[in-house]
Formats: structure tokens, sequence, C-alpha cells
């Protein structure tokens, strides 16, 4: 028979220290086997990701009423970890005592050890306690509740181990801290990938997926992930989506800030085999040296590049419909049309789907909303969404649709919406203007430029008619619909370019690039008008020559056949993105299931999201905030 020791006497042995009260006696402890003590020990890894500051201190906060196996074993874990590397000493407790402001402050961070507890911060005596008694403990619950949230917003830091999120469901404000509540769970071998391989929390990691057998958790309100910056993910290229997210959203491990302080949270470490892996080991030390402050690392939102220089367009599911919402550098953001207000459509289903981006990109408003035209998949949603989040600047193209368009009553009726939305401060956008974007008064960043080339279909450098004959090209009989009036606009940063031309069609696209291109060449091509054929001229296609195009499609509206077929014969493209598969198509008629967001449920509301990285040459395209990320050179 295998010789099985308590965990606190394993501690002991160890050298770890264990602070305890009677009052916090555990009820049932786990049996932890001396092999399995041994196992985890040698997951743990052998050195400091970085070299401590100054001799560090964790308080290990944990119990076992509910888990007594993930308890032990991470009591087991955190021992080994700080003794093996030196990062830390590891200081075990099951008394809520220590939470006391004048115990508490000797501590660099707190690691909540599967507190999978209502109360965590109550004696698990406490039903036997007296009336009395049981006033005093509640009055002491409040102090320590307090004293943990100012002692992380005060600068110091907090790790929740796995079972961290399903306790508390009385203390709302820590469930807040840690950026989630347990939303059920499922449990299978499953492999875990790295979301930023090169944050420096995934870094040592060197961009590897792992497997690990263990209870994987859904999580539910507070859980945003606007809130916090995503670590690890499961990665669905190496194994079967569990059928648990609708949006394929299965996040593992995060960081954010709060206050002056630092939020770690890893779901990994219920079962004993977590903690004999040693990748899952590697990440909680990495996260803990982060919570105490010696490992540097951002925990903002990976979409605000100021620091970086990055530039970050999403381009958004609005079922068919459009919008577009660039974050620049320096914080600014532009919204380029804001979806459908449709009777057949949830009436806030767009502006919500507007709404998620401007959280995950860390935006509090919209500097400048640009509305291409006046079709109701351009700009129907902008009444709800001006109601949810400032608008500092309005533009448009500076006249209404045709009179055969605005005369109908849906126009008319959204766009009494529109002006509402505005307060009819609206400024005109036309060929050759620029927004006023800020671009970095130090001159390290490259200039960054958003320029009208063509609107009301008047193009800059142009003068003629843009519907007259031009021999040796095909020019289509005149489009008498707002399409054709849309707005087009070419973003740049540095040697970066990317065209969005709204919704204009065959001849305004055709003088675009002859007799010569007004244009030039382009990096990313949004495809215009969804993809639909009336517009994507090949005599334009060919000028822009893109190596990645972008269309925001809808499950039976474009892109085309016509299109996808020019999209893919020009030289340069690399790739094509679209929102949505077009059920009308088949597997032929669309890009491959990985490069659109949707994949072949309409429902998920993903988008496609563009970084660009100017000081590498790069950018990247990526599939909401967890999906599959590719990396194309800037030409």
């Amino acid at each position: 028979m295998r010789r099985a020791i308590l965990v606190t006497a394993l501690c002991l042995a160890a050298g770890m220290a264990w602070v305890e009260a009677r009052a916090a006696a555990p009820k049932e402890e786990f049996l932890v086997t001396e092999q399995l003590a041994a196992a985890i020990r040698e997951a743990a890894p052998a050195a400091p990701l970085v070299k401590p500051a100054a001799a560090r201190k964790v308080l290990v906060y944990g119990r076992w009423p509910t888990h007594p196996e993930s308890v032990a074993c991470c009591f087991v874990a955190m021992e080994a970890i700080g003794r093996k590397t030196g990062a830390f000493e590891a200081v075990a407790s099951g008394d809520p005592a220590v939470f006391e402001p004048e115990s508490l402050r000797q501590f660099d961070a707190v690691v909540m050890n599967n507190t999978h507890e209502r109360f965590p911060m109550l004696p698990l005596d406490f039903d036997e306690l007296d009336k009395a008694a049981q006033e005093a403990a509640l009055a002491r619950e409040e102090i320590r509740k307090k004293s943990l949230l100012d002692f992380v917003a005060g600068g110091k830091g907090i790790v929740g181990v796995h079972g961290a999120v399903a306790g508390g469901v009385r203390w709302p404000e820590y469930l807040e801290l840690l950026n989630g509540a347990y939303g059920g769970h499922f449990t299978e071998e499953v492999w875990v990938k790295s979301v930023e391989p090169e944050h420096p929390l995934c870094a040592p990691l060197g961009g590897r997926s792992f497997d690990v057998t263990d209870e994987i958790y859904m999580f539910k309100e507070p859980h945003d992930a606007a809130k916090a910056r995503l670590l690890m993910s499961l990665d669905l290229e190496k194994m079967a989506d569990p059928g648990r997210n609708p949006e394929k959203y299965y996040p593992v491990s995060w960081v954010r800030e709060y206050g002056k302080g630092r939020v770690f949270y890893c779901s990994l470490g219920h079962f004993a085999s977590a903690y004999t892996t040693p990748e899952v080991l590697l990440h909680y030390l990495a996260g803990i040296q982060f919570a105490i402050g010696d490992l540097e690392a951002d925990a903002s939102l990976p979409t605000k590049g100021e620091a970086a220089g990055t530039l970050d367009v999403y381009f958004l599911d609005m079922m068919g419909g459009a919008s577009t919402l660039i974050v620049t550098p320096l914080g600014e953001s532009v919204l380029i049309d804001t979806g459908s207000r449709e009777p057949s459509s949830p009436v806030h289903r767009d502006a919500e789907r507007i709404l998620r981006a401007a959280r995950l990109a860390g935006l509090r408003q919209i500097d400048f909303l640009v509305t291409t035209h006046f079709h109701s998949d351009h700009f129907g949603g902008i009444h709800e969404l001006t109601r949810r989040i400032p608008v500092k600047k309005f533009l448009d193209k500076g006249h209404l649709p045709p009179e055969k368009e605005s005369q109908r009553e849906p126009f008319q009726r959204l766009y009494q919406l529109y002006r509402e939305a505005t307060g009819g401060k609206v400024e005109p956008l036309g060929p050759g203007d620029d927004l006023p974007l800020r671009n970095d008064p130090t001159g390290k960043l490259p200039p960054l430029r958003l320029h009208c080339v063509a609107a009301e279909m008047r193009i800059e450098g142009f003068e003629g008619d843009v519907d007259a004959a031009v021999p040796g090209f095909e020019i289509r009989p005149a489009d008498e619909s707002d399409n054709a009036r849309s707005i087009a606009l070419v973003l740049s940063y540095g040697r970066f370019e990317l065209f969005a031309g709204g919704d204009i069609t065959w001849n305004v696209e055709h003088h675009l690039a002859v007799p010569e291109n007004r244009v030039g060449e382009v990096d990313v091509y949004q495809v215009t008008h969804h993809g639909l054929d009336q517009s994507n001229n090949p005599v334009l296609l060919k000028a822009l020559a893109p190596s990645v195009c972008i269309a925001m499609n809808g499950p039976r509206k474009g892109i085309q056949p016509n299109t996808l077929l020019a999209l893919g014969e020009l030289p340069s493209v690399e790739a094509i993105y679209a929102i949505h598969y077009n059920t009308q198509y088949g597997d032929e008629g669309n890009p491959p299931l990985d490069f659109i967001a949707n994949g072949k449920d309409p429902d998920k509301a993903r988008f496609v999201k563009l970084s660009v990285r100017p000081d590498e040459g790069t950018f990247t395209v990526g599939i909401d905030v967890d999906g599959p990320r590719r990396t194309y050179h800037i030409e």
C-alpha cells in the first residue's frame, strides 16, 4: 500500500509556513500520497522568470469544504514553486483572520486557492456559533473583504486558481475583481494555447500548445472579455469544439488591472493532473511573479495600441450590413457605418455588436462616426448606438439619396432617427478631405491618415462624368441608387494602406483606376459592397493589388461568384476573409472555413480584426479575440 500523508503535514515537512486557527480547522483533508507530492514538485519550475526585487511573501488561502483534492494539490504546488525558484515564500492559511488589515499587509500577493465557498471570509464553523458570535463574525467579514480589495487596489496582487471564481456569491465586488463567476464546466483532455505568445506571462511556454486533463470552466457575469487581457484559451485547431459556447469562446487565463494592483486568473487546477503538468505550473509562476510586481507585463487591453504603436481595425458582423471600427495608435476611434435597424431583426442587435468591439478596444467614446451612404444596412443602427456611447463628431457625404430613395417611408423613418442621433450636427466629407486624426507629436510613430477619395460620385483627380462611355472598357448603365454615391476611404499608417470603398459601384470604381491609379496599391482591401458583383470592378481590383481581402458579407449576401473569382485570380492576394459562409454557394463558393469569422453558424457574431505593426513591417489578421491569427508582410 502506498503511504499517504495529510497535506498540512506535507506543507510543514517541506518548509511551507502554515497559519491556522481553530475556527478554520478543515472538516475534511485530502490525503496526498508521497508519490503524488513528488510528481507535483518535479513539475514545478526550477528557476524564477525574473529575479525577485526583494524577499517576497505570498499568502495562499484555501480550505477543504468542497474541493479537497484541488485545495491540497494547490498548496503543495505553490510551496514547490516558491521553494524551487526562490521567487517567493508561500504562506498557507485557512483562517479568514489572515485578511485583517494588519495581517494582510505583510504579503506581496494573495493566491485564492480554489475558494469554492459561498462565504470564504467566514469561519468554517460559523453555523455552530451562537448568535452573538455570528454577528461578530459577520462584522469581521465585512472588514476582511474590504481589506482584500484595498490590498489589491493599493498596489499589491491577487491570483485566482480555478474555483476561486466559484465562491463569494454574496460578494459581487470580489467576482468583479477576478472578472468572472463560475458558469458551468465540462471535464476532458483539452489543448491549451497562448493567445498572445509573446506576452511575458505566455512567452515562457515558447508558443507551444499543451494538453491537460482537467475540469474546464465556463464563465458568466460579471465575466467580460472587454475588462481583461486574455492570455490563454482552448486550442480548437488541435481539438474538437466542445460545443459549450456558440461563439467558440473558451478563455483559460487572463490578467487585468485593479486600481494600482494586478490580477491574474487561471481556470486550470481542479484535478491533481493539472498540478503535475509542467506548463500549468510554469504559467502559475508567471502569474504569481506578475501579481507580486516582479514580472513586468501589460495588463491593459491588447487593442490599446499607443505604447506598441499598433493600429487596430475591427470588421464587424452586421449580418450582411457594414460597420468598421478603427482604433488609432494614439487611442482615437473612427466608426465607419453602424449596420442595421431593420424590423425583421432585433432592434439593438447591431448596436450591441458595435458596443462589444468598442468595449474590447477599451473605448469610452467614438471620436468620429462616418456614414458612407444612406442605406439601412449602413446607418440604421446609429440611433441606438448613440444612446449607449458618446460620439464626438459625425460626418457624412452631405447629400440625401436620390429622390426615388429619399421619398420612401423606410428611409424617412430612419433618417429622422439619424437626425435625432446626430442632433443635426454633421460635417460633410468629400474627395480630397482628411479626417483630423492625431499623429504622434514625437514623430516616433509613422504618419497616420484617413483620406477620402470619392463621395457623391465625385472622384479625387477626376472631373468628368463617371457614367460616360470609355472606349475599350465596360461601363455599365448609371447606378441611380445611393450606393454609387458612397464615401470611399484610404487608411494609411506608414507604408501600410487599406481601401474601404463603402458600396461604390462599377463605374465609380473604374475611374479610381483608369486612366491612372488614383488610389495606388494597398495591403488590405475591404471588399466593396459586401462582395456583390455590381461592384468589385476587376480594373480597380488589379490596380489595388491587395495582399488580403476582407468581406463584410451575410449568410445569403455576398461574396458573389464573379467577385470571389476575380479576387482569387489576383496574383497579389494571399488570403480572402469573410464574416459569413454564404449558404447559397457551398464550400467551393466561399473562402476556406478557417478564414470565415462565423464558420457555418450565422449567429456567433464574431468579427475579423486587423492589427498593424509598422515597426515590424507586418500586420496580423485574426478571428475575434481567440481565433486563429495570421501574419502578413506590408508590401
